[in-house]
């Protein structure tokens, strides 16, 4: 025949077939594979980081930080500590085609909330409601495990408070001491 079809940006070199029967040879080369690698995080100290990529790829290839490798298209690092931050490069082949794409892990040391400490009770005194007591850090939010303070029994009762989820913060521990009468 007498067509031909040049791509955008190509070119189209006219030539004479000699062969008897015509042929057609085309060469399709993939465009430039684009990378697109990301995370989950922040990241608080001992949670676990979840490294991810685009789909598509033949092959994956990860490295960063304190000597992470991988070859897996969305790795996971459990129990992070502050060393595994830092910039992560993912390579990535996508039929021939290499690119690479970098995303950055921040891990945050939590906070040790602490708290004014409520002096001690008498038995059956008033109580005060700990969600008012306030912490060292006024972002932290969180919830105290048993919420009120019962003053009915004597003796030292611990309460729990534990920061909301997304907070970087650990548990904390309030010993209430109840006196008698």
């Amino acid at each position: 025949g007498g067509s031909s079809l040049v791509p955008a940006g190509g070119s189209c070199n006219q030539g004479i077939n000699s062969q008897p029967n015509g042929y057609l040879t085309i060469t399709y080369t993939i465009g430039t594979g684009v990378a697109s690698a990301s995370n989950t995080g922040p990241y608080c100290e001992g949670s676990t980081i979840q490294l991810n990529a685009t789909t598509g790829a033949n092959s994956y290839s990860w490295a960063g930080p304190n000597g992470f490798t991988s070859t897996l298209q969305n790795p996971i690092i459990p129990n992070c500590t502050a060393a595994n931050a830092g910039v992560y490069t993912l390579t990535y082949d996508a039929g021939g085609c290499i690119s690479t794409s970098t995303t950055t892990v921040i891990v945050n040391i939590p906070v040790n909330p602490t708290f004014n400490q409520i002096a001690p009770m008498c038995q059956n005194a008033t109580v005060p409601n700990l969600s008012t007591i306030s912490t060292n850090v006024p972002a932290i939010q969180g919830t105290w495990n048993p919420a009120l303070v019962s003053s009915a029994v004597v003796g030292t009762q611990t309460y729990t408070f534990t920061p909301n989820a997304g907070i970087c913060a650990n548990v904390a521990t309030m010993n209430i001491q109840i006196l008698p009468n």
